[in-house]
């Protein structure tokens, strides 16, 4: 393990610890049971158990947090699933405590010849306590995704405001190429897809404004330097009528790669390119020979270098789904790898 993530992953662990140990005290002052004004007069009957209690949610919670890998996750791409990991973490955590507390709370045989117990714990103190964890944790995780987002947004330098057309997989990997080249030339000004369902919806950030047939107003609106067809398998005539719209407009227009390309691996998918004569006249979409490709792959052991970037994660996925034997991956950076799903 690097120095630098063994001391983001020490960092994360004891921001948790005052988290927990906060969240903790804060609840019995929000469920009253300890106040500035009564003192510890109130909270004398916890008083002597306190350290039991601060030892069982603390062990509970921060091993919990670890089975959920909060600890291994890249928080500067904090998504949806991470936020349900978190929420899943701290629930379960709470409930874990929650019984605990409880079988605690019953008398046991002790050194002596006497019994042992903890006081009731009043069960409003343990949802105060898990509400403020969970918005405390999630606060701490995604500042980090914040604050890369901001920087990415006010770049000294002067970035291109690019107006993407296709919201699917290709688009999507395009803009969160571009979110993570802080310093690169494109920023991602929005979306453009037919598809109704996606209208109004957010990919990394990003919205999708707006039908491909409103390019013009959308255009002119957000001005735009430059448009983007991150539609693979569109067609030649979907290409050109993009293209000569956009040059009406005065804006300059370039494409993905096509699949075939992709496939030969001849570009990386973000790298986009003026468009060619190819683009405008089309090809035939090439068919997969699965049985062929089955054969090839099945109970193989496959490697993969560069499989961290968008082309190579790609592969991966799509090889996994012709079950070889062991897919192993290789690339420079281990961030890259941790985030493929």
């Amino acid at each position: 393990m690097k120095r630098s993530s063994a001391f983001k992953i020490i960092r994360l662990f004891l921001f948790d610890i005052i988290i927990v140990f906060s969240s903790f005290v804060l609840s019995f002052f929000l469920r009253g049971v300890l106040s500035v004004t009564t003192g510890g007069a109130v909270f004398e009957r916890y008083s002597g158990y306190i350290g039991y209690y601060v030892a069982i949610i603390l062990v509970v919670k921060l091993a919990l947090f670890a089975v959920f890998g909060m600890y291994r996750r890249v928080w500067k791409y904090a998504s949806i699933k991470d936020m349900t990991a978190i929420v899943e973490a701290t629930l379960l955590g709470t409930i874990a405590i929650g019984v605990i507390f409880y079988v605690s709370s019953q008398p046991v045989p002790w050194f002596g010849g006497g019994t042992f117990s903890l006081p009731y714990f009043p069960r409003s103190i343990l949802i105060i306590d898990f509400l403020i964890t969970l918005i405390l944790i999630i606060i701490s995780r995604f500042s980090e995704r914040f604050f890369n987002e901001l920087r990415f947004g006010h770049q000294g330098i002067k970035k291109k405001r690019v107006l993407i057309c296709g919201a699917g997989d290709a688009g999507e990997m395009i803009v969160r190429e571009m979110i993570r080249q802080k310093d690169g030339e494109y920023i991602p000004a929005g979306f453009l897809d037919d598809d109704p369902g996606k209208l109004r919806h957010q990919i990394h950030g990003v919205r999708v404004i707006a039908p491909i047939s409103e390019m013009e107003q959308v255009s002119r609106k957000l001005s735009i330097d430059e448009i983007i067809i991150a539609i693979p398998s569109a067609p030649g005539k979907l290409r050109k009528e993009i293209a000569i719209r956009a040059k009406v407009l005065g804006i300059h227009c370039k494409t993905l790669p096509s699949l075939y390309e992709v496939i030969d691996g001849k570009v990386y998918l973000y790298q986009v390119r003026n468009i060619e004569i190819e683009d405008i006249l089309g090809r035939e979409p090439i068919r997969i020979q699965t049985p062929e490709i089955i054969s090839e792959i099945k109970d193989k052991t496959i490697l993969v270098t560069g499989a961290g970037g968008s082309i190579g994660s790609e592969i991966c996925r799509q090889l996994f789904r012709f079950n070889p034997s062991k897919l192993i991956l290789v690339d420079h950076s281990e961030n890259n790898l941790f985030l493929i799903e």
